[in-house]
């Protein structure tokens, strides 16, 4: 009887921890997730940040500092030297040392005033330089001295939703405007590669994937030449892409997220027991976990192993 005992609650708690479990319960739009060393941080669209430090079982919020202009507004989040960066809608840029909880503006240069905001979609480190792609067909900007102050890179009137680095090479995504844009020299110089709403980029050591507003697409020489998976959902809406290892997860309005184990030849829904018509909006992850921001229902996590086959 007590060996019965012991396999059934083995069955009972594999069972348990196989499933979707929230990890951060918060009204306000899951924007950003970004992971470093042991943090986990989770941009919000209203709430400012949160951060884990125990793979996502308790969240702290870290807003001081924020100063709205159209409300704490977190677009996109990244790392620099001792510095995490966050890219602010209407206010242009703050960051917040790594071992403070106050944040502070770091937007000059950027062309703010009382009714004017920047709204910066997108943030990348290179090497001693910090990347800052905006909207409103206000390009790309440069920061060499840790976001103390910008100036405009050699990407104009175009409005930049992703960016990734690799080595000597620059991506970046416009969604609004179209088009992935590659550059060699630090964003002097740029050349479009693929003529394409992209949203976002993910990566791994062999493949780069860029996420369209209804397919995937993928390149195997950092965005030099394209090509399309076989994402062919004709009512699904893809908002974000993510790859580790073998996986490629994707990201949707209203009908949660689709994962691939083959470089996008064939896709599987994975939303059993996941919020219903989910909107996806970012992935991260940390340890034996995969989490998922949401639009509307907050950070869920779950294990990693359980979508490898």
């Amino acid at each position: 009887m007590k060996t019965k005992t012991i396999n059934l609650f083995l069955y009972c708690l594999n069972y348990s921890s196989s499933q979707w479990i929230k990890s951060l319960d918060t009204k306000a739009g899951i924007s950003d997730i970004l992971v470093h060393n042991n943090t986990i941080y989770a941009g919000t669209y209203g709430s400012g940040l949160y951060l884990s430090k125990d793979e996502g079982i308790s969240w702290k919020q870290i807003s001081s500092g924020l100063t709205p202009f159209r409300g704490v507004h977190i677009r996109c989040l990244a790392i620099k030297d001792s510095y995490l960066f966050a890219g602010v809608d209407g206010d242009g840029v703050f960051r917040l040392s790594l071992n403070d909880t106050l944040w502070e503006k770091a937007n000059d240069g950027f062309p703010i005033s009382d009714t004017i905001g920047v709204r910066v979609f997108s943030l990348v480190a290179k090497d001693t330089n910090l990347f800052a792609g905006t909207f409103d067909f206000l390009g790309m900007y440069i920061s060499k001295n840790n976001g103390v102050s910008w100036s405009k890179s050699g990407l104009t009137d175009t409005c930049i939703d992703a960016l990734e680095v690799n080595k000597d090479t620059i991506l970046a995504g416009a969604a609004a405007s179209g088009g992935v844009y590659l550059s060699t020299d630090d964003g002097i110089t740029w050349k479009e590669t693929l003529n394409d709403v992209v949203y976002r980029f993910a990566r791994t050591d062999k493949y780069l994937f860029a996420c369209s507003i209804r397919n995937i697409f993928v390149s195997n020489n950092f965005g030099a030449s394209w090509s399309e998976t076989n994402f062919s959902f004709p009512n699904v809406i893809t908002t974000t892409v993510f790859a580790i290892q073998e996986l490629l997860f994707v990201g949707t309005y209203s009908n949660g997220i689709f994962l691939s184990t083959d470089v996008g030849k064939s896709w599987d829904s994975v939303n059993s027991n996941f919020p219903e018509n989910a909107t996806i909006s970012s992935f991260g992850t940390k340890g034996d976990y995969l989490f998922v921001g949401t639009s509307k229902n907050g950070v869920w996590r779950r294990r990693l192993l359980d979508f490898k086959k």
